[in-house]
């Protein structure tokens, strides 16, 4: 059974919705929670980089599905693990960068094959990283979901959904609010991602990109604010530093949270 499951959503590409995905299921899995993450960007599959989990890694046949990828994130703890699954695992390993052409139908069939047919064991929660926008996939995801807590599979469904303080990305908010509530999906809340700079010398957050645009969407529309998240180099640093994900949430300083 999964006890909640988690849709991040953005309603622009660019604005890091990946990467607020894979630091969110990994800092559960730190403290304690059983977490999965599922990839459902099928045409942009960026987790498993993320998670510097190898793509030419053999998705095998267990006898209740398939077994999603297992990935450590405490070298001091066999525990603490995240469950990973994405398109990007199903490529040929001889052409990884080979382009999913695949028209509505085709991506709805293996969405439901990612949520139904994989072995994800009990979990606290799935994450599931959407691509951007309001798509076929964001529609299956949904059903899928809907379809698996009707037969007691999933408990609690929820969006969480990501923006940068420009104007421009908070009016695809906007789309995105009114996507959810059109479907019946309920809004755990938005996370302002981007929100300042801060200086590695005196820690002091310069708003490059402007602040404070999640917070006044969320007051707009009676939904949380889940919090900001300020640039920072060591999140395009840490990958591929070391064998195991750290999340930059954990690690940030400074007077932008």
């Amino acid at each position: 059974m999964i006890k909640n499951a988690l849709v991040v959503m953005s309603g622009k590409g660019g604005v890091g919705k990946s990467t607020v995905a894979v630091n969110l299921c990994v800092m559960l899995a730190q403290r304690g929670f059983k977490v999965g993450i599922l990839d459902a960007d099928l045409c942009g599959p960026s987790v498993p980089k993320l998670l510097k989990v190898s793509d030419t890694v053999d998705v095998e046949q267990g006898p209740s599905g398939w077994l999603p990828i297992r990935l450590s994130v405490d070298s001091s703890s066999d525990d603490k693990e995240v469950k990973v699954m994405s398109m990007s695992f199903l490529l040929p390993k001889d052409n990884k960068d080979s382009a999913v052409i695949w028209r509505g139908p085709k991506k709805t069939s293996m969405i439901m094959k990612f949520l139904t047919s994989v072995d994800w064991s009990d979990l606290d929660y799935l994450i599931i990283d959407t691509p951007p926008g309001t798509s076929d996939e964001h529609i299956s995801v949904y059903e899928g979901l809907t379809e698996m807590r009707v037969c007691g599979k999933v408990i609690d469904v929820q969006a969480v959904i990501v923006t940068t303080p420009q104007l421009i990305s908070l009016q695809d908010v906007d789309k995105q609010v009114a996507f959810c509530r059109e479907i019946g999906l309920s809004i755990k809340g938005i996370i302002e991602n981007m929100s300042g700079f801060v200086c590695k010398h005196c820690h002091a957050c310069n708003n490059v990109l402007s602040t404070g645009g999640g917070s006044q969407l969320a007051v707009k529309y009676n939904i949380s604010f889940l919090g900001s998240i300020p640039l920072d180099k060591n999140v395009s640093m840490n990958y591929g530093c070391s064998s195991v994900f750290e999340p930059i949430v954990l690690k940030i300083t400074g007077d932008c949270q």
